[in-house]
């Protein structure tokens, strides 16, 4: 994950929140949509999230209906 910076989620203009995981490759400057299998996690913006021990954490945010007051993660399987 050193290198990489990562961007998840966000507000579309036209169709609410967004629910894609991005990375951006520092040293090559190269983009690369990542999948997302059985994460559970939901569209939303306005999260707080912190990259730690091979996983992203997520916390909170505000989707379509309501604020979201969890916390929810994602676990590479292999070193991006």
């Amino acid at each position: 994950m050193d290198g990489k910076l990562f961007i998840f989620g966000g507000t579309l203009a036209l169709s609410g929140h967004c629910d894609e995981l991005y990375s951006f490759d520092i040293e090559n400057e190269t983009w690369e949509k990542l999948s997302v299998n059985g994460s559970g996690l939901t569209a939303r913006s306005y999260h707080t999230s912190i990259c730690m021990k091979g996983s992203i954490v997520f916390w909170g945010g505000q989707s379509i209906a309501s604020y979201i007051k969890s916390i929810s993660a994602i676990e590479f399987s292999k070193k991006i």
